[in-house]
């Protein structure tokens, strides 16, 4: 997305920090075996060890006494974080609920996030994620339109036709026309 999370700055650890450092890939290596929770156990550890990392670097930050520069870098990254799975995923989801929980945060929060951060909510970022790409499969002929629907997660090609005209102002066919 072209944004900073924070400066990058030198900091030595303290024994204390670095032995939670060391925990936490301690327990991530250790999920390597496939259990029926291993993947929400990896998510939430990972979540866990970037709030951990997170306050290690805030509290050695020169400005470590202003709750507001934590709060920014939070945002952000949480926002940056959001940005990331929308745009390289191949996966598109549609609800703004999926990309919550795959961030650990509840959907009102993520929208807050997007709010505060570019004045659009995540379903306005998530629609043109879609239309955008909707764009770029319409200019492949050799995909059908129904193709194209089910690869960006319509339930049917009626749905997509509805949301390309609702966006655009016009149908998938006539933009591939005019293609």
């Amino acid at each position: 997305s072209g944004m900073m999370l924070s400066k990058y700055h030198k900091a030595t650890l303290t024994q204390s920090e670095i032995s939670t450092i060391c925990l936490y890939y301690d327990m991530l290596d250790s999920k390597r075996t496939p259990t029926i929770h291993q993947h929400n156990e990896i998510v939430a550890l990972c979540s866990a060890f970037c709030y951990c990392t997170l306050d290690i670097m805030t509290s050695h930050s020169p400005s470590a006494n202003t709750q507001t520069t934590t709060d920014y870098s939070i945002t952000e990254q949480h926002f940056n974080r959001f940005m990331n799975i929308l745009l390289n995923d191949e996966t598109i989801h549609h609800k703004v609920s999926a990309y919550a929980e795959k961030l650990c945060i509840t959907p009102k929060y993520l929208n807050i996030i997007c709010q505060k951060t570019v004045h659009q909510t995540p379903s306005e970022l998530i629609e043109k994620e879609i239309t955008l790409r909707a764009t770029k499969l319409l200019h492949d002929n050799t995909l059908s339109i129904k193709q194209i629907s089910q690869q960006l997660g319509f339930n049917n090609q009626s749905h997509f036709g509805s949301f390309i005209r609702r966006i655009t102002g016009t149908s998938p066919q006539h933009i591939r026309k005019k293609l």
